[in-house]
């Protein structure tokens, strides 16, 4: 019954050991869960930062063009609403396709096909050679 009692005592000490070795283990890859859980997470919140710098730059960047283009746009409205006036001011100069009316302000859009369908010059080289 000693031998009983020695062989239980020494297989509960051997489990208590493995069961500690295995706790030990465990503590060990949490730790490095852990770290590398904060590794990633600050390497994702680096990433996210640099994220927001670049669509703050490429809005910075595109409302910069847009305001270049806006500019343009302008300009080419005013070109054309000049022209089409000297022409309305003009009778020689009037022709078929120009609109016979005033142009609308500069900041209304014009229908592309409206534009495209107007004489390129403001005199065309009919009314040049009349």
């Amino acid at each position: 019954m000693v031998e009983a009692s020695d062989a239980a005592g020494k297989s509960v000490r051997e489990l208590e050991s493995r069961l500690s070795a295995a706790v030990s283990e465990a503590s060990h890859e949490r730790a490095a869960a852990e770290k590398l859980i904060n590794t990633t997470r600050g390497a994702l919140n680096a990433m996210v930062e640099e994220n927001q710098k670049q669509v703050e730059q490429l809005r910075a960047d595109h409302d910069q063009a847009r305001a270049t283009m806006e500019a343009e746009l302008v300009a080419h409205r005013e070109m054309r609403n000049a022209r089409i006036n000297e022409r309305l001011s003009h009778p020689e100069l009037r022709d078929g396709t120009s609109p016979q009316t005033p142009p609308p302000d500069t900041d209304v859009p014009v229908a592309p096909e409206i534009v495209r369908s107007e004489p390129l010059y403001s005199v065309t080289l009919d009314e040049l050679n009349m």
